[in-house]
């Protein structure tokens, strides 16, 4: 309990819960890239921090591979979301009826994507949800592939997506595990500091939202 300026006394921080805080794109790039950047030094490949909008992806940040052959890292700064791995990674964190309300003119267009439909989109949902983790092959950029995860502020809320985008030629399934190492330390690492400057729960690895 605190006591106000009118002498009496009222619940204080502990007891009424942490504000429901909401970061601005500035201040989640603040936060995330230099997440992101250790990220990049640690697979040595391109990483992009990426912002929903509707059913489109905006870039909010993009830090290029070591690598002659690195995915450009500022190329596309708009991309539908379902074509991407970061774009249904956040969307997974999403009710399904989110995710009608969000595509209720359809999905956006876009050229070799598997996802075709909203029916499509929600069964790929589906097993995103399962695994906490995406994957692409050339659906979103040409001759690029990659995976990507969701990072969540406190409440659950999903704020951006992070992936690594890899030059078709040489990304392999054997190295998706390593791939997913690296992602699931950065969200943790993400998501704890989100909570630090928000002053919410420590809420990494919750629940998704289903």
């Amino acid at each position: 309990m605190v006591q106000g300026h009118d002498r009496r006394y009222h619940a204080g921080a502990a007891l009424t819960g942490p504000r429901d805080v909401e970061l601005t794109p500035a201040g989640l790039r603040a936060i995330l890239v230099p997440i992101a950047d250790d990220l990049g030094d640690r697979l040595g490949e391109t990483v992009h921090l990426w912002l929903r909008n509707g059913p489109l992806l905006r870039l909010l940040w993009g830090l290029p591979g070591s690598t002659s052959d690195a995915v450009a890292h500022d190329r596309w700064t708009t991309i539908p979301a379902h074509a991407t791995a970061s774009g249904r990674a956040l969307l997974a964190r999403l009710p399904n009826r989110r995710v009608d309300d969000i595509h209720v003119a359809g999905l956006p267009p876009w050229r070799a994507t598997r996802v075709s439909s909203l029916r499509s989109l929600k069964r790929r949902l589906s097993v995103v949800r399962q695994h906490g983790f995406e994957t692409t092959f050339e659906e979103g950029i040409q001759g690029a592939s990659g995976a990507a995860l969701c990072v969540c502020d406190p409440w659950g809320r999903p704020v951006a997506g992070i992936g690594v985008a890899v030059p078709s030629s040489r990304f392999s399934r054997n190295d998706l595990p390593r791939y997913h190492e690296a992602l699931e330390a950065a969200r943790e690492d993400a998501e704890r500091e989100i909570g630090r400057v928000t002053g919410g729960p420590d809420t990494t690895g919750s629940a998704v939202v289903r």
